[in-house]
């Protein structure tokens, strides 16, 4: 939801021992119609394999992310079959992606692509699990976290904010720099294919994400090419 820590109003509280003891909803950021219920973990003590399933009432949600951060266990696999049994749809997610790159680089020398792809490859083949999705929110723009989004929530849009400090002019005096022809004629506001806003502002590119994560690159002016990194150009 785009909340940072515990200061945050409507913060879900986590832990290293269960947190959450009953189910518990939260607002959606921009979108009053919609509602996220955090449910507390299966297959502990307090809330058993045998019977959460039913008294959860999981068969009742629109849609259903099942969530972890180790291998999927036979509860999830079972969650995820009574889901299938009444067609309601789901989502099997690996969250803390980021520490696992972290401890295999550490532990055993892997990069980061190595240890996603072992991740993936675990999940698909031993786990039976065909589209899985790996995030980490601590980083929003990795591995699948956009389109985990797009996929549970395809209306969602996170609006660009016109008066963000990046956006705004450092000299309000200053005269705008002269342009050559092909810079001129990509000034303005683009929308990508994934969704993602565009404002090109005479050599800097503004890009946001659908999940509103922003970064700027500067264009390269070369005569009649203008560079977009080392690889695109447009002429």
């Amino acid at each position: 939801r785009g909340l940072v820590d515990c200061t945050d109003q409507g913060w879900a509280p986590v832990g290293v021992s269960e947190t959450t003891m009953q189910p518990t909803v939260y607002s959606f950021p921009g979108e009053p119609r919609v509602r996220l219920w955090d449910l507390p973990g299966a297959g502990t003590p307090t809330f058993p394999r045998e019977t959460y399933i039913a008294k959860m009432g999981l068969r009742y949600f629109d849609r259903v992310i099942v969530a972890t951060a180790e291998r999927f266990t036979t509860t999830e696999l079972d969650v995820r079959t009574e889901l299938e049994k009444f067609d309601v749809p789901y989502y099997m997610v690996r969250t803390k992606v980021d520490i696992d790159v972290w401890n295999n680089g550490q532990d055993n020398g892997a990069s980061e692509e190595e240890t996603v792809t072992q991740i993936r490859h675990d999940l698909q083949h031993n786990r039976g699990i065909s589209n899985p999705y790996l995030v980490s929110s601590r980083d929003t723009d990795a591995y699948d976290f956009s389109r985990l989004v797009v996929a549970a929530f395809p209306g969602y849009r996170r609006p660009l904010r016109a008066t963000a400090e990046e956006f705004l002019p450092q000299d309000p005096w200053a005269m705008p720099e002269a342009l050559p022809q092909v810079a001129s004629a990509l000034q303005g506001r683009w929308v990508g294919h994934d969704g993602s806003t565009i404002v090109v502002q005479q050599l800097d590119v503004h890009i946001t994400t659908r999940m509103g994560a922003a970064t700027i690159i500067t264009l390269q002016d070369a005569g009649p090419r203008v560079w977009w990194g080392a690889r695109w150009y447009v002429d």
